[in-house]
């Protein structure tokens, strides 16, 4: 016998001529309370947003109407409600029983995250005077050289800078200010940083400039999803004045700076949330967790998802809006929960607290790459399922690779923006949005990133990791009317490989690939929508950087490798690429073999690296001579014991007659003499050189000396 159930009860009291129009007007209830809550503005917001009275933040040339704009491009939303429903609307769709959390913490799709390092500019790149370090003079009379850079007159921040006369140093956060002028290298100043502070600019004021100081930017990390920034004062060197100090949401991005205006990105993920999570086991557990937190969600404000800043020097200060409601734009399709901000202000002006321009995008950002005029961000996403490449013929790509299709996982997205110049002299340019785009697959860093003559290079590794399938692509990108239009490609390169190096040199590119063996490619992007890939040259080993260092002449630094791939030391190749068509190796250094210690020489293990292999920043091209920092660890067992150590110091590289010659290694043994143990010799992560001086600077407060033409070591500072 069936029992009947309550429900059934009342339905059949009901005729079915009035259920389904009283259904319908249930759920059409049901829906109106539901946009209540998310729809609503809240009470009392925690900021004061000014929404509606600053410029629109998008440039004027752009097809808002263009179906490609449609689905990849950015605008702005009506005002301060529209933003935070946004926010609200996608946010309900995203959240778990557990909160806003996806992998690793990340409201966007789910990637590997990309590690932010430099790309390689036309300017930099058309010979090898123009590119790297670019060199200063102190005081008018004695050169010096400055950070490797990625683009002439585009400054990149580091731990350490110099003006010729100084040095400063970010260590254990502290900033050191050591004299270079005298007899001895001699720290005339030191002031704290609260916070771990990673990056440096240095500004210079321009002569006869009243009113602007020389000054230094400092940014790192205070904490989970803060950055903090201070501006020093230094035209008193030994008493630098710390006169800004901010404390910023999101994590930080990258920075440059170029006419005196500073460029900050930082990325930030939705703040302040509290989230329920299942109290036990059960869907009835998991279904009241995320009925609370929805409920959290309908109750958010704008503070909850764009970033403030606060001004840590003025006593009492709140935390601010980082910027208008009108100037953060939206794209038209969901690309995670985070807001990526742009800032620029003038780096010699005293900053005061919100004194600078900023545009904010609801997107996120893993890389970015700046010329003088313009900023791109890119990020990666999801795919689409049916995003799928094909490497072409040899007809039309790299001899004997074979056609194959690659489903690709990921793809990045990257917009471009600009710097409106203000209608007042004096004035801060202003960030406004230009346009975007999208390439299938992702990048290997800044490097794979380069603006020549108005298009946008982009080299790309395409990978499906079910399939474990790679192949790697460049693409040209042009903008037209807020979209980066591809209008050229090069496929197939290294097929089942990833891309390991890129090089860009005006209407050339080389780029590196590499699984087992090592494919260096030669490519001809002279014509953007006909490129070419000319020459390839097949050897063991890889670079992870390379940096042009004369006329058809590029210098690698990498690991050497067997014929299996496997890991054999570190190396350094010069290329002649004289003839695309034939790229050849010319020289080869392996640094175990060349660094002259006798122990590394008779020991049975040893491991050999240099941070120039992750870090561009490390590497110093200066008056035609490479200097390469490096380190070697090794081991040996005899007469019953087991003997490690290192060996470590700068390479001094030359080129004489189409081949790598060693100019110098400079060493620097610790105090107590002793040339063996792994404590035997400093391990320097910068260079810097001034006048006939040689400046090596470790990670752990200490600063070597030597004679540029001798190699002698002059000095030996502790700080």
């Amino acid at each position: 016998m069936k029992t009947e159930s309550p429900d059934d009860k009342d339905s059949a009291l009901m005729p079915a001529k009035y259920r389904w129009p009283l259904v319908i007007v249930i759920v059409l209830a049901t829906l109106a309370i539901i946009a209540s809550f998310v729809f609503r503005t809240p009470e009392g917001p925690v900021y004061n947003y000014n929404s509606g009275n600053t410029p629109p933040p998008i440039s004027a040339d752009i097809d808002r109407e263009n179906p490609v704009f449609l689905r990849i491009g950015l605008a702005p939303l009506a005002n301060c409600d529209a933003v935070l429903n946004y926010y609200k609307e996608n946010a309900l769709e995203k959240v778990t029983p557990w909160g806003l959390r996806d992998e690793g913490y990340y409201f966007g799709p789910e990637i590997d995250f990309l590690e932010a390092d430099i790309a390689v500019t036309e300017e930099a790149a058309v010979s090898a005077d123009s590119a790297g370090s670019q060199p200063g003079s102190a005081g008018g009379e004695t050169s010096y050289s400055t950070t490797n850079i990625q683009v002439e007159g585009v400054d990149e921040a580091d731990i350490v800078k110099t003006d010729g006369d100084y040095i400063y140093v970010l260590s254990s956060r502290e900033l050191k200010i050591i004299d270079i002028g005298g007899e001895e290298p001699e720290v005339v100043a030191e002031a704290d940083i609260h916070f771990n502070a990673t990056d440096m600019l240095l500004s210079l004021k321009p002569e006869g400039e009243n009113g602007l100081s020389d000054t230094l930017i400092i940014i790192g990390r205070s904490g989970w999803q803060q950055i903090n920034m201070v501006q020093v004062n230094i035209d008193d060197r030994e008493s630098p004045e710390v006169v800004a100090d901010f404390s910023i949401d999101g994590d930080y991005v990258g920075v440059r700076l170029a006419d005196n205006v500073v460029r900050l990105v930082t990325a930030s993920q939705p703040l302040g949330f509290e989230w329920e999570t299942p109290s036990g086991s059960g869907l009835r557990a998991q279904d009241k967790a995320l009925a609370a937190n929805k409920e959290i969600i309908f109750n958010s404000e704008l503070s909850n998802w764009v970033p403030a800043y606060k001004d840590n020097l003025k006593e009492g200060s709140s935390a601010n809006p980082l910027m208008d409601c009108s100037r953060l734009l939206v794209p038209n399709v969901f690309s995670g929960l985070n807001t990526l901000s742009i800032i620029t202000f003038n780096a010699s002006e005293k900053l005061e607290g919100g004194d600078w321009q900023a545009i904010g995008l609801a997107a996120d950002g893993h890389n970015i790459y700046a010329t003088a005029e313009h900023v791109y961000v890119a990020t990666a996403e999801a795919a689409d399922e049916d995003e799928t490449t094909e490497s072409e013929t040899a007809e039309d790509g790299p001899a004997e690779e074979p056609r194959r299709a690659v489903a690709a996982d990921l793809k990045t997205i990257i917009h471009k923006f600009g710097l409106e110049q203000p209608e007042t002299d004096g004035g801060l340019p202003r960030p406004v949005y230009m346009a975007s785009g999208e390439v299938t697959g992702t990048l290997l860093n800044q490097f794979s990133m380069d603006e020549y003559q108005g298009d946008l290079r982009v080299a790309v590794t395409i990978e499906n990791f079910r399939d474990n399938a790679q192949e790697n692509h460049i693409k040209i990108l042009r903008p037209n009317r807020g979209i980066l239009e591809e209008i050229g490609t090069i496929p197939g390169l290294g097929i089942d490989e990833r891309i390991f190096a890129v090089r860009f040199m005006g209407p050339q590119a080389y780029i590196v690939t590499f699984r087992q063996i090592d494919p260096l490619y030669a490519l001809d992007l002279s014509d953007p929508t006909d490129p070419k890939a000319l020459g390839e040259l097949k050897i063991t080993g890889f670079s992870s950087y390379l940096h042009p260092v004369g006329d058809n002449l590029l210098l690698g630094v990498g690991q050497e490798a067997d014929e299996d791939g496997v890991i054999e030391g570190l190396q350094i190749s010069l290329f002649d690429t004289s003839d695309p068509t034939d790229p050849r190796r010319v020289s080869q250094l392996l640094v175990e073999e060349s660094s002259g210690s006798e122990q590394v020489d008779s020991a049975e293990n040893a491991w050999s690296s240099s941070p120039v292999e992750h870090d561009h920043r490390a590497f110093l091209f200066y008056e035609d001579s490479s200097f390469i920092p490096y380190s070697i660890s090794w081991s040996s067992y005899s007469s019953g014991r087991n003997d490690w150590g290192n060996d470590a110091g700068i390479l001094v590289i030359g080129v004489e007659d189409g081949a790598l010659s060693i100019e110098n290694i400079l060493k620097a043994a610790s105090e107590d003499g002793k040339r063996t143990g792994w404590d035997g010799y400093l391990e320097p992560i910068r260079t810097v050189v001034v006048g006939d001086s040689v400046y090596g600077i470790t990670g752990r407060g200490e600063l070597a000396v030597w004679q540029a033409s001798t190699g002698e070591l002059l000095h030996l500072l502790h700080y």
